[in-house]
């Protein structure tokens, strides 16, 4: 072919540019009528027009016609200098008096990037459906649950669930060829000219969104794409699944991703791919199968995306993984994650990177400026010498001395606090494990600003720490440690600062868990002649029985306790509360069913509503135990009138109070829990188990109720307990005598205030002075 003169393309690119700007809109292009031989038809004009078959858009869509205005000739132009070819090849022959569009109406408007579906079942919505939709489903605003038909639902707890039906589909039917082909389809024929990409994920997958879609924007989705982690087949399933040597297929758990032209090329042979499935039973096989055939390419192979959309189908991923594995950290897709609770926890994990990645941006490059400018002065003057600083903490100025944050000091074994009860103490295995966290993050954004080789590598030391909650926001560590690059054994000491979100405690809430909320909760306390429980009877009656809350009390009284209260309540609130004429736990406890969930209680702690729930939630039957941890609250008299009451105080702080780490006397536990740990505790302490037979505490020793507890198969939680306290009473030593009366005076001046309190009472009143 001929190709045209440049100064026949600059008349062209001239022509082109003045009919724009002297047409009026929505004109294309203007050309005299004059200057253009004989018209064409609409027809023709188009196989002139640039590509309609095989280019990027299908010319089956649907096309607009625009008529063109005549206007004077404004060009001297000779179109006889052009060949037909040369001229179907450039722009549509002049003289038509309509143009079409190049693209549909639908392809000019704003597409998105990116379109998922989630295959999921009726069973499954209210659990695993709704754990995605809470937390990275929320970051996509195009997102849809494919169900069977059976799963349309008025459920209210289901929070607008965007749920799609597909018609002749059922849940039953695994692996779920047909729901996922008709996914397909139903994504084509709806969206197929609104987003570049199209993602078919399963409803155990977790997405880091935010990485997927800089993937995304990095890549054409003009070109057949379908991406996702590459299978092959175990070696003994090859022949049965019929996969030749050099093919493979995407994996369907990690997410599979299908380009805009993929998916336009692979709609119209779903259908027949679908009745052809009769090589295997694997879903995600033989939509792979249908790719290669008709679209003609297959799953993208490399080793990187077995890496970004990770599978590992051998184990379930432990939370502890989430800080110590690179692989976990690096991937955009985590699979499988089956617990709803699991995936809100690997969502706060990611969402924690996501932050510790923002604020390390600014902070290096407000660190790197500081250190630029300090290689400009003498040594003796720049304090960032011999130092790397990353210091961006919560920067909170207190309005008064009561708003304070109180930091601790740390070492790798030890947890030195400012708590006039337990100075020191072993360093916990939860502070432990934020500390390493923090560690691992700290070195991690290092490691970023440095050169491979200057890479710091494990082991790290600690020598010590500071560190400072701020309940509001988290935690900030001041560490000092001694760390070794890549090419050096020799270490180097640095202090650095990070701060790590606060994740809580919190409990999760979903529909699973609210189903467990309807629960009964069996309250099971047992009183001796020298206790008073007609406080606890009184608090009881007021936030349970009052409120009809879901709950049962079963109370032993043992010999010379008044029966005249409890009685009282048992009358005035019937199949609320049972009496029962002993003082042992282990009695009560016997002819309650194995089901019964149980909270073994202490007469002396008040609760309020929400701990019945936490019960609930965290005790697990034949898998975990709660052991609360309560709050003792100081004396209110001095709390009252020394606390400011304007400040940001709530019940819990440490002028009001200080929860007590080393009491397991309450514990909410299924009744074939403790009845399998009570009797491992028997067995191993026979000898003195008719001594305490009458005890009415958790078992005859609850120290050792705990560690068989800790040695079985239940896993033991501990927790601070925000909604159960124990309110200050005055303690009668006088009867005591020797070191228990000395234990008792003690224990009775620890509980008046804390000694900041008791300092601001001192100086409050000169009583310094004074003396």
């Amino acid at each position: 072919m001929r190709l045209p003169n440049r100064r026949t393309l600059f008349a062209l690119m001239a022509g082109l540019c003045v009919g724009l700007l002297i047409s009026p809109l929505p004109t294309l292009l203007v050309v005299p009528e004059s200057s253009c031989g004989a018209k064409r038809s609409p027809d023709e004009a188009m196989r002139g027009g640039g590509r309609t078959g095989n280019g990027r858009h299908a010319a089956a869509e649907e096309e607009t016609t625009i008529s063109l205005e005549k206007i004077p000739n404004r060009l001297d132009f000779n179109w006889s200098q052009l060949s037909k070819q040369e001229l179907s090849n450039s722009v549509p022959a002049p003289g038509d008096s309509s143009i079409r569009y190049k693209k549909s109406e639908s392809e000019l408007a704003p597409r998105g990037l990116l379109y998922v579906g989630v295959i999921t079942a009726e069973k499954y919505l209210d659990t695993r459906a709704l754990g995605i939709y809470r937390t990275w489903g929320k970051e996509m605003k195009d997102l849809h649950f494919f169900s069977s038909p059976s799963s349309a639902s008025d459920d209210k707890s289901l929070e607008s669930l965007p749920i799609v039906t597909l018609p002749g589909v059922n849940d039953t039917e695994y692996p779920p060829q047909r729901k996922v082909y008709r996914m397909l389809q139903h994504m084509h024929d709806h969206f197929i000219n609104q987003f570049d990409f199209f993602m078919r994920a399963d409803d155990d997958v977790y997405v880091r969104v935010d990485r997927l879609t800089e993937l995304l924007g990095n890549i054409n989705p003009a070109q057949d794409i379908y991406m996702g982690s590459p299978g092959f087949g175990k070696v003994n399933d090859r022949n049965r699944i019929k996969l030749q040597s050099h093919e493979h297929y995407c994996m369907g758990g990690p997410g599979v991703i299908f380009s805009r032209s993929a998916l336009r090329k692979l709609a119209p042979h779903l259908n027949d791919c679908l009745s052809s499935v009769v090589v295997s039973y694997n879903e995600d096989v033989e939509v792979g199968r249908c790719v290669s055939k008709k679209v003609g390419i297959q799953c993208t192979w490399s080793w990187e995306m077995r890496k970004l959309f990770w599978a590992d189908y051998d184990k379930i991923l432990p939370t502890g993984e989430l800080y110590t594995s690179k692989a976990v950290q690096l991937a955009i897709s985590l699979h499988p994650i089956k617990d709803p609770a699991l995936m809100i926890r690997v969502h706060q994990f990611m969402k924690e990177l996501q932050l510790q990645q923002l604020m390390q941006g600014k902070a290096s490059s407000l660190q790197q400026d500081i250190m630029a400018a300090g290689r400009y002065l003498p040594g003796n003057m720049n304090r960032y010498a011999d130092k790397r600083w990353l210091w961006y903490g919560m920067g909170k100025n207190p309005a008064s001395r009561y708003g304070l944050l109180i930091w601790e000091h740390f070492n790798s074994t030890r947890l030195f606090l400012q708590h006039e009860h337990m100075p020191v103490i072993g360093l916990p295995a939860s502070a432990k494990e934020g500390i390493n966290a923090a560690l691992e993050v700290l070195v991690r954004q290092m490691n970023q600003q440095r050169g491979s080789a200057r890479h710091f590598v494990p082991p790290y030391h600690l020598y010590e720490g500071f560190s400072v909650t701020d309940y509001s926001s988290g935690v900030e560590y001041v560490l000092h440690v001694s760390l070794s690059e890549l090419s050096s054994p020799t270490p180097k000491s640095f202090i650095a600062s990070i701060f790590m979100p606060l994740q809580g405690p919190g409990m999760v809430r979903y529909q699973q868990a609210e189903k467990r909320f309807q629960e009964e909760v069996h309250f099971v306390l047992a009183i001796s002649k020298q206790q008073n429980v007609i406080p606890f009877l009184q608090h009881y009656e007021r936030e349970v029985l009052k409120k009809n809350l879901l709950a049962h009390l079963h109370l032993g009284l043992g010999e010379g306790v008044s029966r005249e209260k409890p009685r009282s309540l048992e009358e005035a609130y019937p199949g609320k509360l049972t009496l029962y004429d002993t003082s042992s736990v282990r009695q009560i406890a016997s002819s309650l069913p194995p089901t019964a969930l149980l909270v073994l209680m202490d007469y002396m702690l008040e609760f309020a509503a929400p701990f019945l729930n936490h019960c609930r939630i965290n005790a697990v039957q034949g898998r975990q135990a709660y052991f609360p941890v309560f709050f003792s609250l100081y004396k209110p008299e001095l709390v009252h009138k020394y606390v400011p009451t304007s400040s940001p105080q709530t019940l819990i702080s440490v002028d009001t109070g200080f929860f007590l780490r080393y009491n397991y006397q309450v514990v909410a536990i299924y009744n074939s829990d403790y009845q399998k740990i009570h009797s491992s505790v028997k067995a191993s302490s026979s000898s003195s188990s008719n001594k305490h037979a009458a005890s009415p505490s958790i078992v005859d020793d609850s120290t050792q109720f705990v560690d068989k507890a800790l040695s079985s198969d239940v896993y033991v939680m501990r927790s601070p307990e925000p909604y159960l306290h124990r309110p200050y009473r005055q303690r009668n030593c006088s009867k005591l005598k020797g070191s228990a009366q000395l234990a008792c005076l003690n224990s009775q001046a620890e509980a008046i205030g804390s000694k900041k309190l008791l300092g601001s009472l001192v100086v409050a009143n000169n009583l310094l002075e004074s003396a």
